[in-house]
């Protein structure tokens, strides 16, 4: 995950994922590990807490309209 702002390792923090009509689906997050790009975003690692693995389909769905809105190729099934 790569963001402008920071987070100390450790922290916790809710993330909500909004997917196509309308849905959106929210987990627990834990940041593990942190550190700051060559163009001045901080990346983290994220360990996915309260996290039901029925989730797990919503999130890939999640990643692939990301990737196809930018013209990505989506990664994965």
């Amino acid at each position: 995950m790569c963001v402008p702002s920071r987070f100390e390792t450790g922290r916790f923090f809710k993330l909500s994922f909004p997917l196509s009509a309308g849905r959106v689906f929210h987990v627990i997050g834990k940041v593990v590990w942190g550190r700051r790009t060559e163009n001045g975003l901080n990346e983290y690692g994220v360990q996915f807490w309260d996290f039901e693995e029925s989730k797990t389909a919503m999130l890939r769905h999640y990643l692939k309209e990301l990737a196809e809105a930018a013209g990505d190729k989506p990664y994965g099934p």
